[in-house]
């Protein structure tokens, strides 16, 4: 595979050393180079798709004394992608009014994210479409501009996601920190006062830096493998990022404890009774067996994905978090519930209970994040008493998404928006004409068209014509359209265009036992109650378990909260 380089210092250093030492292995990666210094908010970027010991722009690069803070260095072996100049590393892409510089060591099998809006690859590589995707997200993570701490637990966050689909090997940087991210094989170092000498691994060339620095200068290195003899390089842990500022490495976080290291340079366990934790203080009962997960709120989760976060959980915190499904659906996806209380204390079922569930409606996906979240507290919220009290007394049924084939259609390649449920209901055959609503051009979005018809009832906003308005009644003279939504068009006589109904018209909110109604009174009910498989497992769970006295539905329409009773008054809930 590839190899990286990067360099971080506290003043603008000579990196040529180095990259000397990265070059001689360019017989084995001969599939191009690039190198990147940032000097405060500009960027020199030499790329060349020749290998770094005949390319001439390699060469220049050697000879140019160029001083810099950041550098990020990367020699080729192809993996994915031909050898051409659009595919070699490092890549650049601006964010936030910043270069952003990223490249990568290792191979991604089958990660395709949707990608959209300003980053998109220029070439065929699986490292320029996760930069892409890396930028997308951080993008969406943030409203304003983050600081560097920030950044660094978003990063936490996001990496991991690519590195599930191979080897992620990354170092990324926006001239003010450099990020360095390990699934295989990193290493770093620190050369500061007293500075001493230093011999290339692979060749005979040596350097004295006590004669070319001052007592204050200090410079870290990342490479794929040491690059020197006799210096005392570190290794990554799998899964380990660190970050590097001013020459110095700040902070690391991950590996396989999930430990941390802190800007002090101390590491500190996650388990209970460790001096000095930085992670949530379970009571020594509670056994921590590996990292707690962190959700990305910023990303709505499809069904593959949840359940692995899901059993990340459990896995973390088997003693607090247990994970089972209580039922699958029209499609055979599992209907993930997690049940959450300390099961020292007592079982879950003998303990008073309350239900939380999400997403019901297809497009609901918020009310999934908002289940997530409320489980990411009661997960890491150990330090607070309350919380402690919570789970030592009470437990917490939560079911993230109850209607896991919805969901997955809203967040397919090519979406579809539905009401619920995804089994055709009250007919099942194909409509033969009309307008079918869907993503035609498939870039994840269901969007309107104008159509000019002067019978059509609306018109441009008066100061911003990208906005239709309502034509007033009785207005005529003006220029007026009509609006046509995005979707194929069948056996059309070339008058009228119908919109059809949705295939998919089931409602599961209204198949539950209670006041159930059919269909010509209430639309989308089902044939008869708890029909629908979905339904069925949550009333089936709950009947099973009295201790529940509450309950919580999430749901992202009306922006209301409803308690009951909605059918009668309070005065007659008695």
């Amino acid at each position: 595979m590839c190899q990286l380089l990067g360099m971080n210092a506290n003043v603008p250093t000579d990196v040529m050393f180095s990259f000397t030492g990265l070059a001689t292995r360019a017989d084995e990666h001969e599939d191009g180079f690039g190198i990147a210094f940032f000097e405060d908010k500009g960027l020199r970027h030499f790329i060349d798709a020749q290998s770094a010991r005949r390319s001439p722009v390699a060469e220049l690069v050697k000879h140019y004394p160029i001083h810099s803070e950041i550098v990020v260095a990367h020699i080729r072996k192809a993996t994915q992608g031909r050898v051409a100049l659009e595919n070699v590393h490092p890549f650049v892409r601006e964010l936030w009014g910043r270069y952003w510089v990223f490249a990568h060591n290792g191979n991604l099998e089958g990660f395709h994210p949707r990608l959209h809006g300003a980053f998109r690859p220029v070439g065929d590589t699986d490292s320029e479409r996760a930069f892409c995707w890396l930028m997308q997200e951080l993008a969406k993570a943030h409203a304003a501009v983050p600081g560097i701490d920030e950044l660094t637990r978003t990063l936490q966050e996001l990496l991991p996601v690519p590195a599930r689909h191979g080897t992620f090997n990354v170092l990324l940087s926006n001239g003010q920190a450099l990020w360095a991210h390990a699934t295989t094989a990193l290493w770093s170092l620190q050369r500061q006062h007293p500075f001493g000498a230093a011999t290339l691994a692979d060749e005979d060339l040596s350097v004295d830096f006590g004669a070319l620095t001052q007592p204050t200068d200090r410079v870290s290195i990342v490479a794929t493998e040491p690059l020197t003899s006799g210096e005392a390089w570190s290794p990554f842990e799998r899964g380990e990022l660190r970050v590097f500022e001013q020459g110095r490495q700040q902070v690391a976080v991950g590996g396989p404890q999930g430990s941390l290291i802190r800007r002090d340079g101390g590491r500190a366990g996650r388990r209970c009774g460790a001096p000095q934790c930085a992670a949530p203080q379970y009571p020594c009962r509670i056994r921590m067996t590996a990292p707690i997960p962190v959700p990305r709120f910023s990303h709505f989760y499809r069904h593959a994905e949840l359940t692995r976060l899901l059993q990340d959980y459990a896995a973390a915190l088997p003693g607090l978090v247990q994970l089972e499904s209580i039922g699958q659906s029209h499609e055979g996806r599992d209907i993930w519930l997690v049940t959450v209380t300390n099961s020292v204390t007592g079982p879950a079922d003998e303990k008073p209970a309350l239900w939380i569930d999400g997403n019901i409606h297809a497009a609901e996906l918020t009310a999934s994040t908002a289940c997530l979240y409320f489980l990411h507290q009661l997960a890491t919220g150990a330090d607070d008493p309350k919380t402690r009290h919570l789970l030592d007394t009470r437990t917490v049924y939560i079911c993230p998404r109850l209607n896991p084939d919805g969901a997955e259609l809203a967040l397919a390649d090519k979406p579809r928006h539905i009401r619920s449920g995804t089994r055709p209901y009250p007919c099942d055959e194909p409509h033969v004409e009309g307008l079918t609503v869907e993503d035609v051009d498939g870039d994840g979005r269901m969007l309107y068209m104008r159509i000019p018809d002067p019978h059509g009832p609306y018109k441009q906003h008066a100061t911003e014509p990208r906005l239709m308005v309502p034509r007033e009644p009785g207005e005529f003279g003006g220029r007026y359209y009509r609006l046509m939504p995005e979707g194929t068009l069948k056996n059309w006589d070339g008058l009228q265009i119908t919109v059809n109904k949705d295939l998919e018209g089931l409602d599961l909110n209204r198949n539950f036992p209670a006041y159930w109604r059919q269909e010509f009174e209430q639309v989308g009910a089902g044939p008869y109650p708890t029909s629908e498989p979905e339904v069925r497992a949550m009333v089936d769970f709950v009947s099973r378990h009295p201790n529940i006295g509450a309950a919580v539905s999430f749901h992202t329409h009306s922006g209301v909260i409803l308690r009951p009773m909605g059918t009668q008054s309070d005065d007659d809930m008695t």
